[in-house]
């Protein structure tokens, strides 16, 4: 037991201020500071000097891992605190205020949800939330999908993209349930905003044009410009489309212009800037503003479906009482703003609060603790300012440079504002590190001034609030008998992408390769970490690998195992790169599948058969030899040839064939998986040998996926094909939260799932790695002070305004907040070493061996080089890090190049075989799995077509005329657009014919289209169409038929089909210039079988050229079965 002034005295000078503080205090905690150990402190402070009972201490955390270990820190202070006031906390501590900021929305939530249509028994359930968005924006969709706006919208969107992006995402991250989004007042504020921009945009245009007129050069750009602006189009008014159009016509020939060279003459400087300033500024904008303007009726109605959808979709999560973490909070805030008497209520139950990582919270969550802080005479509803908080109520905890999830919505300028509010400069800092060596500190003292943009007591009035400042750490540890070291290892993309040796390492590899060696060397030379206040040699769960991003985990995780060394990771990514998994695989897959060669050979190989060189490569062989529509795997012809041990194990993997094909869909996946694995002797085989039992866990993985397919009652084919897709894609594999045994291992994780997370030795790899592209490609875009645009595509008469103006407003500044999260993440990463920090990454470039290049001051000279180059970007760890490793490195900094020169000898001195190529399989004591190969596995043969691509192999001549080459050839020739381009906008006006609705065509083909439309109508079935009961144009079909003696699913879409006097009619609009209707029989065939299967009457079949209005009757009577059977269809592989 401990007195209370023993409890602080324990803390550095520091730690005991922040934890004693008497007003609203923000607390900056740089990593490795002892937070925890100071708001356990402050807890204790509350109780014991303050006189506070338990439940008036409300303390909140990030995540409810976080709020358990603090649960527990607390408990365990107060209960070794000798004071009656802590005895009495224990007491009671079961009534403790101790959870996340999530949980307490809830609370706040349920009390008040009945204001806003909710009953109070109502869930929190993302995951349903999303799937009831899903489905409700299909079914609106398809009900809107004659909509201008959404046709307008699917020109950059997908089909299958765009209900779920517009409709559903729209709703669920920017749609909270108790303050929906006012579409009207969006739209119309944006609009009053653009009117405003564009006669801005307008007196900067046409002042740059008038200046580029007024100057007198002489030089090729001068001539180009001339006739442009002497013919420049008069200021239009924003109602003036044609007016507008023109303009940006005009704007873009000026900005084709190239500016000029080099030169001293002043008038050309002067065109020189005048015109890369109209380039780089006016005419971007102008494009821009333009897209809104001309679509404006596409945005107003897009808004309109918007906020219908919205409706319908809080209509129902009301209904179903589902409710997302956003709603809650919001639901928590709009409650505690609107209603002063819930406010109080909890005003006056909490004295205290206490919110740790508050770097990671947002804008709504300050606004939360604000309205719990207030002054208790306040009663105003709104939100308080900071002068009308109680004065010694708030504590925050947090270190802006530890802001990492702005996906999440995370807002480190919120940090920045509150500490500025509350008055930062009065605040204690906790800066002393307890977790890493001084060594190493010492390096990251002299690095991070380098990447951050300010140091916390300079001033940083010009310093972005989204960007932290980095302050100097303290060292307390400097344990004597370490040796902290930091090292940069680089692969030279040059040097190892060569392409002359198939078994040579692409730089991505040799990166994982090299620190999987890295890793054994540690190991082998028992490198030294610190154990408490003693010295051991490192182990393997001691080591982290880092990732920014999971993307390339699976090469690690391969060279990991190669190396011998065991693993484990948050996600899984490798599990079909290594054995166990391919040869459970292979037998399922040539069990459901007997003509999938590839299984045949990986099960040849596998332990459950295991037959020698000889033995393989006849059963390939005959395999290959065989007929593949009657081969069947172990044939008796194989074996017949075979002797002694191959022919035994060869038949003895023909019984096990047999026995699982004959079990294959009639039991459980995860029984015959189970029976596979335990059985039939593979887990005992490889936990009897050290060298590969640390393969045996990947079989719990694949069970777990068995189990879930069993539990959507999924075939076993639809298993294998699922399997197929995700070792295709090398996409991560999510929701395999199960237990697995293991002893340790190397820890591998992105740096997000780090945080909070320390480590003897940390490896960054992939430190090269660029993110993913700032596009635009969603259907909206979101920001502060817009809200909600549109990313509305270029109109169809204006193609140069084709960007949304408010997402290019905002680029450079996502671009720069991007940037600025990129620092905070590498500080992160960085700080999680105790000992040990290893970069890793790839330089484009070579190495020269003839001098001394591949030296650490040869490589620093290198970066130099690449860092003058560079623009003023860092999309990379590397790049953050060029100005550090580019100059004098310190002493304890070694860089150095990524080689595989020593790879078998640094594997041979750590104990392990690692293999000779690039595929990772690694030979072992075992004879039955010593040539288990690395397969790849296609997906099963493909059955399902458009009618389109099938096709008769032999072409029948035709006997009728060529049409000779027409005014249409030329026409499409000048127009650059195909027979098939220009069929379809044909349709497109044939369609408006009978709905009424305009079409949008290309002025270009306008007339020709028309004509066209004018002789269908003109015909007697065009007629027939007019006066129909009923019709539909694009009439899709999905139909299985057997074709070539195969069951085949064809997908299909009709131009017309309507119904006249009892007969269905289907009509297939060509604008071929040869009329050869026998050409297109086969596909009328399948129309006809489909369509009559579908409504059950008599079905004809048309072919309506368009160039010269013939309607042509195509009898389809005789397309049965034997039909399809009879003729050469050509089936696409």
């Amino acid at each position: 037991m401990k007195q209370y002034h023993e409890i602080l005295t324990s803390l550095d000078t520091n730690q005991q201020q922040a934890a004693t503080i008497d007003k609203n205090a923000v607390i900056a905690a740089g990593a490795g500071s002892g937070k925890t150990r100071v708001l356990s402190a402050r807890y204790v402070h509350l109780v014991v000097e303050r006189g506070l009972a338990v439940d008036q201490i409300l303390t909140l955390t990030f995540t409810t891992k976080a709020a358990a270990e603090m649960y527990s820190r607390i408990h365990a202070t107060l209960r070794e605190t000798d004071h009656p006031n802590a005895r009495a906390a224990l007491e009671s501590f079961h009534l403790a205020k101790i959870q996340t900021i999530d949980s307490f929305c809830n609370a706040v939530a349920r009390s008040a949800c009945r204001s806003y249509g909710v009953s109070p028994d109502f869930s929190i359930d993302a995951d349903q939330a999303r799937r009831l968005a899903e489905s409700l924006a299909l079914a609106f969709f398809l009900e809107h999908r004659t909509s201008r706006a959404l046709s307008h919208l699917l020109k950059n969107n997908s089909m299958a993209n765009l209900p779920s992006a517009l409709f559903a995402e729209t709703m669920i991250r920017h749609s909270p349930i108790s303050a929906p989004i006012d579409f009207p007042a969006v739209f119309d504020r944006q609009c009053a905003e653009m009117e405003q921009l564009l006669e801005k945009t307008l007196d900067a245009v046409y002042s740059s044009a008038a200046r580029l007129g007024s100057i007198q050069a002489k030089s090729a750009a001068a001539e180009k410009l001339r006739p442009i602006l002497e013919n420049f189009p008069v200021r239009p008014d924003p109602s003036d489309r044609n007016g507008l159009i023109q303009l940006l016509a005009a704007s873009d020939k000026i900005a084709g212009i190239s500016k000029p060279g080099n030169a001293k003459n002043p008038d050309i400087l002067a065109l020189k800037e005048e015109l890369g300033n109209y380039k780089d500024h006016w005419h971007g904008q102008l494009a821009a503003v333009s897209n809104f303007i001309l679509n404006r009726d596409i945005i107003r109605e897009t808004f309109s479906l918007l906020a219908e959808f919205q409706q319908i979709f809080n209509t129902k999560k009301r209904e179903a009482g589902i409710l997302t973490f956003t709603d809650v909070s919001r639901m928590a805030v709009d409650a505690l703003v609107s209603n002063p008497e819930l406010r109080s209520g909890y005003k006056n139950g909490i004295k205290a609060i206490m919110i740790d990582e508050f770097q990671d919270d947002n804008d709504l969550q300050k606004d939360l603790l604000f309205l719990l802080a207030e002054k208790e005479e306040r009663r105003e509803c709104s939100l308080p300012r900071p002068d009308e908080l109680c004065p010694d109520k708030l504590f925050f905890v947090g270190d802006e440079k530890q802001s990492i999830y702005r996906f999440r919505g995370a807002d480190v300028s919120v940090f920045r504002t509150l500490a500025r509010d509350l008055g930062e400069e009065d605040m204690p800092r906790l800066d002393t590190n307890y977790r890493t060596e001084k060594p190493l500190l010492d390096l990251f003292n002299r690095i991070f001034p380098a990447v951050f943009l300010a140091t916390s007591g300079a001033d940083d009035t010009d310093i972005p609030l989204y960007e932290a400042r980095f302050a100097p750490i303290q060292a307390f540890r400097n344990h004597p008998g370490l040796e902290p070291r930091m090292e940069v290892h680089l692969a030279f993309a040059e040097e190892q992408d060569d392409g002359d040796d198939p078994d040579a390492l692409d730089h991505h590899e040799a990166e994982a390769e090299a620190v999987a060696r890295t890793i054994s060397g540690l190991l082998a030379s028992g490198y030294p970490v610190r154990d408490g206040d003693s010295i051991r040699p490192v182990r393997s769960e001691d080591i982290a690998i880092l990732f920014r991003s999971g993307t390339r985990q699976y090469l690690y995780e391969r060279f990991l195992r190669e190396y011998g060394i065991p693993s484990q990771s948050e996600t899984l990514r490798g599990l079909f790169s290594d054995a166990p998994v391919n040869d459970l695989y292979a037998l399922l897959r040539l069990a459901v599948f007997p003509r999938d060669t590839t299984a045949y050979a990986a099960l040849l190989r596998s332990p459950f058969v295991a037959v020698g060189d000889d033995a393989f490569t006849l059963a390939l062989l005959d395999r290959i030899s065989e007929d593949p529509e009657r081969f069947e795997p172990f044939s008796m012809k194989t074996a017949d040839n075979l002797s002694g041990t191959d022919r035994e194990r060869f038949l003895q993997g023909r019984s096990l064939y047999e026995e699982v094909r004959a079990r294959a869909d009639r039991m459980p996946v995860t029984e015959l998986v189970s029976d596979l694995w335990y059985r039939l002797g593979y887990r005992y085989s490889l936990i009897t040998n050290s060298s590969i039992a640390q393969f045996s866990e990947l079989y719990d993985y694949f069970f777990e996926l068995a189990r879930q397919s069993d539990e959507m009652n999924q075939p076993i084919a639809v298993f294998l094909d699922s399997i197929a897709d995700t070792m295709d894609s090398g996409e991560k594999i999510d929701n395999l939260d199960i237990p697995v045994e293991r002893t340790g291992g190397v820890r591998l994780m992105t740096v997000h799932k780090s945080k909070g997370l320390e480590f003897p030795v940390v490896f960054l790899v992939d430190a090269s790695y660029t993110g993913n592209k700032d596009t635009n490609r969603e259907p909206v875009h979101f920001s502060r002070e817009a809200g909600l645009s549109i990313n509305t595509a270029s109109p169809d008469d204006c193609e140069s305004a084709g960007s949304n103006w408010f997402y290019e407003r905002d680029r450079e500044e996502e671009r720069r907040m991007n940037e600025a999260e990129l620092r905070r993440l590498l500080y992160v990463a960085m700080t999680r070493a105790e000992t040990a920090l290893y970069i890793t990454g790839k330089i484009t470039g070579k190495l020269d061996d003839d001098d001394d290049t591949a030296t650490p001051s040869g490589i620093s000279a290198i970066l130099a080089r690449k860092l003058e180059k560079k623009r003023p970007v860092y999309s990379s760890f590397l790049d953050l890090l060029l100005p550090v490793l580019s100059g004098d490195l310190p002493d304890n900094l070694l860089i150095r190049a990524i080689s595989a020169e020593d790879r078998n000898s640094a594997a041979e001195t750590a104990g392990t075989r690692p293999a000779a190529g690039k595929n990772g399989a690694r030979e072992s004591d075992w004879a039955r799995l010593d040539m288990v190969p690395v397969t790849e596995y296609k997906p099963s043969r493909k059955t399902r077509f458009p009618v389109t691509a099938l096709h008769i192999a032999a072409e029948r001549p035709y006997s009728g005329a060529k049409r000779p080459r027409d005014e249409l050839d030329r026409l499409l020739e000048e127009q650059r657009l195909t027979p098939a381009e220009f069929g379809t906008i044909a349709h497109r006006v044939i369609e408006s014919g009978f709905t009424g609705l305009p079409a949008t065509v290309p002025a270009g083909v306008q007339q020709a289209a028309n004509d066209m439309a004018k002789r269908f109508f003109a015909s007697a079935l065009g007629d027939m169409a007019l006066k129909a009961a009923w019709r539909e144009a694009e009439y899709s079909f999905i139909t299985r038929q057997t074709i070539g003696g195969q069951i085949l699913t064809l997908t299909g879409q009709a131009d017309l089909v309507f119904e006249h006097d009892g007969e269905i009619h289907v009509v297939d609009y060509k604008t071929d210039s040869v009329e050869d209707p026998e050409e297109h029989r086969f596909q009328l065939s399948i129309y006809r079988l489909a369509v009559s299967e579908i409504m059950e009457k008599p079905v004809k079949t048309w072919i309506f050229y368009l160039r010269s209005g013939n309607a042509v009757f195509v009898d389809t009577e005789a397309a049965a079965s034997s039909f399809f059977t009879d003729l050469p269809i050509i089936i696409p592989e």
